[in-house]
């Protein structure tokens, strides 16, 4: 069903007040404009700065600025009130109260108040009264069109050259999802003005002009990785079970009545290759990757917290399928990650997010990483949350040298005469990372004597570290003991 026609139900069904969520505030109102249309009913738009005022005669209300005066106006018509930005006023008791009667009044009638924001924390009196419906970011036709649109506008006013095929112009349009309708004409025009051409290179530059966009705020970032599972020494069991799953998002997984998957937690000792892991299964599978650092989520301000994790998760769903990694999960969503002192949010916002992975729909592939149990709170251990949690542990001596293959290979740097057995046998206790570390001083060792990289070498250079498995031995010996009722091993 169409947002029009959803809408256009629930005031057709009486529903007196409506929550309609979004993160584009003009499309949202031309929605609401064109379903007042529709229903040949009168439109009134209220906002702090202009107060209320009647779409199709244009002058405000006198003395309704105030979000109170404003609603005692309402009762007067029978009509559609859109109202912007009410998230900050809604939990006031006498607003609160006011609109509680209003809605007892226009659930007799085929008037309703429209809230329009990206969040709204609705007070106990008001759950039962205001019903939520969202506004999806725009799909792959809208997006067609914008583009249509935009090309038109700007040759109206500059000369340039067109020279995209019908293959192009579709992939244009998909590297654009993601994007709201305002961002995705801008990355248009910004591709055109900067060479007066639309053409082939246009395609990726448009992504590149997207990354920018959903990195600007700090929360997101948009990768395009290169290391697959291969260049992953060992975890074979976790290998194995991710390679089960590639065709996951496919038709085929469709057809035999298969879900999409929802996620892994991976949780484990540092430096042993989680993050890695994240962005292998995103090559391996071939699908975008966004990587969330979830303490950047929180903000000062009243509700911004709240409206960017709704950006966040509504941003994720709309480049679906995708992989969503976040990192040390522990430290942004915990349901005590501020207590008290945040009025709440940080416990709204973790309930969200319990939400949201449990109930999500679109194929969103969740990777989460761990290193501290001690902050992970049992909710998000719950069945159900993720399809299986692994525990990554230092590698085997097979795996170690399996490590300084993959690393050496990296750097090529394969000298005949090497000794990789007794490298993996000197490393025991070693991560992933430190191994690698003793390979990059080895190099720097090379380079400052002009020597030759040898066994000796590196040799030398892992004597010189105190791995994470000597200076963290009892923690990290009491996470392997918590892992092994509760965990499927990486290894």
């Amino acid at each position: 069903m169409e947002i029009i026609e959803e809408l256009s139900l629930l005031i057709e069904s009486k529903y007196p007040l409506i929550f309609f969520q979004n993160y584009e505030e003009k499309r949202a109102e031309e929605i609401i404009i064109e379903v007042a249309r529709i229903r040949n009913s009168p439109l009134f738009i209220w906002s702090a700065t202009t107060g209320l005022f009647q779409t199709d005669i244009g002058n405000p209300i006198y003395n309704t600025n105030a979000p109170l005066s404003a609603l005692a106006n309402i009762y007067k018509l029978e009509a559609l009130y859109l109202l912007k930005d009410f998230h900050h006023y809604i939990k006031e008791p006498l607003i609160a109260r006011k609109l509680v009667d209003l809605s007892y009044i226009f659930s007799q009638t085929k008037g309703a108040v429209i809230f329009s924001s990206p969040t709204l924390d609705i007070p106990p009196e008001l759950e039962e009264q205001i019903v939520k419906i969202e506004l999806k970011l725009p799909l792959e036709e809208e997006l067609l069109k914008i583009v249509t649109k935009t090309v038109r506008t700007l040759r109206k006013e500059k000369d340039f050259l067109i020279n995209l095929d019908e293959e192009n112009l579709s992939e244009l349009v998909r590297n654009l999802k993601g994007l709201t309708l305002m961002e995705a004409e801008r990355a248009v025009s910004r591709v055109i003005l900067e060479d007066r051409k639309l053409n082939k290179e246009d395609v990726r530059n448009i992504l590149n002009a997207k990354r920018e966009i959903i990195e600007r705020e700090g929360i997101i970032e948009y990768f395009n990785p290169e290391d697959t599972l291969g260049t992953i020494g060992g975890m074979d069991n976790l290998k194995r079970w991710l390679a089960k799953r590639k065709g996951a998002f496919t038709k085929d997984a469709k057809a035999l009545g298969l879900r999409p998957p929802k996620g892994i937690l991976l949780i484990g000792i540092q430096g042993c290759g989680k993050s890695l892991i994240a962005k292998s299964i995103a090559k391996e599978w071939g699908l975008p990757l966004l990587k969330l650092d979830p303490g950047k989520i929180y903000d000062k301000y009243l509700g911004e917290s709240e409206k960017s994790f709704y950006r966040v998760t509504h941003l994720a769903e709309s480049l679906s399928p995708v992989i969503m990694w976040i990192d040390e999960i522990e430290k942004g969503f915990s349901y005590s990650s501020s207590g008290s002192e945040d009025s709440g949010v940080s416990q709204r916002i973790f309930g969200a997010f319990l939400s949201w992975l449990q109930e999500k729909e679109k194929p969103v592939f969740v990777v989460a990483t761990a290193n501290d149990i001690s902050a992970l709170p049992s909710e998000l251990l719950r069945k159900g949350r993720f399809d299986e949690i692994f525990f990554v542990d230092l590698p085997t001596e097979v795996e170690r040298e399996e490590i300084f293959k993959i690393q050496l290979k990296k750097r090529e740097q394969i000298p005949d005469d090497l000794n990789l057995k007794r490298l993996a046998q000197a490393t025991d206790g070693f991560s992933g990372a430190e191994i690698e570390q003793a390979i990059i001083s080895a190099l720097y060792s090379v380079l400052s004597t002009s020597g030759k990289l040898t066994t000796e070498v590196i040799e030398q250079e892992i004597r010189e570290t105190k791995p994470l498995s000597v200076t963290m031995k009892e923690r990290i010996q009491q996470l392997r003991e918590w892992a092994k009722e509760r965990t499927v091993p990486a290894r």
